[in-house]
């Protein structure tokens, strides 16, 4: 399980009729965090790159394109929510 508390911004990446969007505001309430919305016309690696997100949800295809897009893991605020993507990314190779 993820730790989220207090000081957690959990940004919304995913649609609320998505399960894993559905859950992301009930879990971040129910910790004391923030849920940060995810606004347009900003892509979602400026975002990252600029705003206090540590946690973050996405469906493959979107993790796809944000690495597609250039974004590196080694980002400023990549600390908190990276781990999961690197371990997701190690267990894709090995496929």
């Amino acid at each position: 399980m993820i730790p989220v508390d207090q000081n957690s911004g959990w940004l919304l990446s995913l649609p609320l009729f998505h399960i894993g969007g559905y859950a992301i505001p009930f879990r971040v309430f129910l910790a004391g965090g923030r849920v940060i919305l995810d606004e347009a016309p900003h892509s979602l690696a400026e975002r990252l790159e600029q705003q206090a997100i540590s946690h973050l949800s996405l469906v493959p295809t979107q993790l796809w394109r944000l690495l597609k897009a250039g974004f590196t893991l080694s980002a400023p605020n990549c600390a908190s929510y990276c781990w999961a993507v690197r371990r997701f990314l190690r267990r894709w190779w090995r496929r």
